[in-house]
């Protein structure tokens, strides 16, 4: 917005300049001083409308600067009889836009002392002042109109942004355990494959379940159900490292990547997950609830899918492989499965 209002000044000044001839107090002077004014405000409108960079800081000098300029173009043009005046319009409207008050509140003094200028050098007229006067006020409401404009916007804005974020949060987050939900999964794990491929370090998939969660649905209902996920969240949640991430999966089924974490590293985990379940959490007849757990660490040519199924055939493997209570580690390179 800047570099345009810059530009549009510039053209302006640019379009008058003939009409009124910068001569009255150096005379042929005069014209290479406009050149020079002409250049720096085309100038600066270049930098910008190139840059993305620019500070607020800068933006405000930048404003000061095209105050200079208008005061240099309207004492060179013959001071109370030019129009160059009423381009000080531009600057307001930017500097109204961006800043707070209390620069405002500067820039506006130093406006009415830069248009207040040829009434010192040229002396005082009744009708000269009443117009300055005028303006003065415009420029005034034209700031204050703006920046309670520009400031309902950026209210706006914001809160759009945080309703937008918290919407993109709440799609990502399952709503009755809390955790992280399928798409969230979904997303992460591509994020983590590239990442511990590109830092040379294991990653491991571990799925839980709860163990006869169905019969707990059909003897108990849906409501007492719920409880046993929330309970089971909670705990898996509390069992993990900082840097692991649980999800909510699907059904009575959770997720959790383990970055940096070897297959030994998450037996470990699906042990303590299943001690943590065991000793805390109870199913609506009292009696402790159980989870089976099924893991995989990436290989070579793994992607995300045979990733998940991988950890889903340890799990699977276990559940078919009942009632026996425990089951050792698969050797090496194979998905594992504990109950």
């Amino acid at each position: 917005m800047g570099g345009f209002i810059w530009l549009i000044g510039a053209l302006l000044a640019l379009a008058v300049l003939p009409l009124t001839p910068p001569t009255a107090p150096l005379g042929g002077l005069g014209w290479i001083v406009a050149a020079a004014n002409c250049l720096v405000a085309f100038g600066g409108a270049a930098l910008l409308l190139r840059r993305r960079d620019v500070t607020f800081d800068a933006l405000l000098v930048g404003n000061f600067v095209a105050l200079a300029q208008i005061g240099v173009a309207q004492w060179l043009a013959g001071g109370l009889e030019a129009p160059y005046w009423e381009l000080f319009v531009l600057p307001v409207l930017h500097v109204a836009a961006i800043h707070p008050p209390r620069r405002i509140v500067v820039f506006m003094a130093a406006l009415v002392a830069a248009a207040a200028a040829p009434l010192a050098y040229d002396g005082w007229e009744a009708a000269t002042a009443a117009a300055f006067l005028l303006g003065v006020l415009l420029w005034i409401g034209t700031a204050v109109i703006t920046y309670r404009l520009m400031r309902e916007v950026r209210e706006q804005r914001v809160k759009s942004q945080r309703e937008e974020g918290h919407a993109r949060r709440m799609a990502r987050v399952d709503p009755l355990t809390g955790l992280s939900n399928r798409r969230a999964f979904d997303e992460a794990i591509g994020d983590q494959i590239v990442e511990a491929r590109a830092m040379g370090r294991p990653l491991s998939v571990l799925l839980a379940d709860i163990d006869r969660f169905k019969q707990i649905n059909d003897d108990h209902g849906h409501v007492n159900g719920d409880s046993c996920l929330r309970q089971v969240a909670r705990t898996i949640q509390g069992s993990v490292r900082a840097t692991d991430a649980c999800f909510r999966w699907g059904g009575d089924e959770f997720a959790v990547l383990l970055p940096s974490a070897d297959a030994e590293r998450a037996t470990e985990l699906c042990e303590r997950i299943q001690v943590a379940v065991d000793s805390t959490c109870r199913g609506p007849d009292g009696a402790p609830l159980s989870v089976s757990c099924g893991h995989t660490e990436i290989e070579d040519g793994m992607d995300a899918d045979a990733l998940v199924a991988a950890a889903d055939l340890a799990l699977l493997t276990l559940k078919r492989a009942r009632p026996v209570a425990g089951q050792a580690p698969a050797s090496d390179g194979a998905p594992a499965a504990f109950s």
